[in-house]
């Protein structure tokens, strides 16, 4: 997956540098919006299974990656200088049981959100390509939560940091597209019961989002 992502943005950046013009300068005092489609793709890792006091190591666990409509909103500070907010609609993950966890088949489903805050350096290429690198601070928003095997499931909302990278493709000073990808590195702690016995465990989602849209420059 990575890797055709990976190749897919190289070939539509050597493209677009290939049909470069000097066109939508970036300057100081433009306001811009970012919307399109997100996939969330959440790295599997869970730590401390804990089971009625007693950790199970053979204990692990899945989650489903989900999709939904993000928007950025950015002011460029400085020609090449930017401050964004990322935010998104709620997106819902399913949490299946791996290793000894198994025959519970799905413990539960979160219902989430990732904030994002991020200072961004834009290249200055004249031309209509234009690439850009951020990093900043990241909040996991927990909005809901289902029970599955898992019951009175409870997930505190949780600061991290986030780092990120894409390009506009400007079709003129207003409108453009554009393409992104950024991890954030939050932890989450999830409480809950297996059954009689308390459950907890931490989740290291560290979420990946990628997105494209249309950028608008006002």
């Amino acid at each position: 997956m990575m890797k055709t992502t990976q190749g897919l943005v190289l070939g539509l950046g050597v493209t677009a540098l290939a049909l470069a013009e000097p066109a939508a300068a970036q300057e100081q005092g433009t306001f811009y919006i970012q919307a399109g489609i997100g996939h969330i793709d959440l790295q599997d890792s869970f730590s401390g299974f804990t089971i009625g006091g007693v950790e199970d190591p053979a204990a692990d666990a899945s989650v489903s990656d989900p999709t939904n409509l993000i928007v950025n909103g950015g002011y460029f500070f400085r020609d090449d200088w930017s401050v964004s907010v990322t935010g998104g609609t709620p997106a819902t993950s399913t949490a299946t049981g791996e290793g000894s966890l198994a025959p519970l088949g799905e413990l539960g489903k979160i219902t989430f959100g990732i904030a994002e805050v991020a200072l961004n350096y834009h290249f200055d290429t004249g031309g209509r390509f234009q690439p850009f690198v951020g990093a900043g601070l990241a909040y996991g928003i927990i909005f809901d939560t289902d029970d599955g095997a898992l019951t009175n499931v409870s997930v505190d909302n949780e600061f991290g940091y986030a780092i990120r990278a894409g390009f506009d493709y400007m079709f003129n000073d207003t409108f453009g597209s554009y393409f992104a990808i950024s991890q954030a590195f939050v932890d989450f702690d999830i409480n809950g019961m297996a059954g009689p016995n308390p459950a907890t465990v931490n989740a290291e989602l560290n979420p990946v989002l990628i997105q494209t849209g249309l950028t608008y420059r006002f």
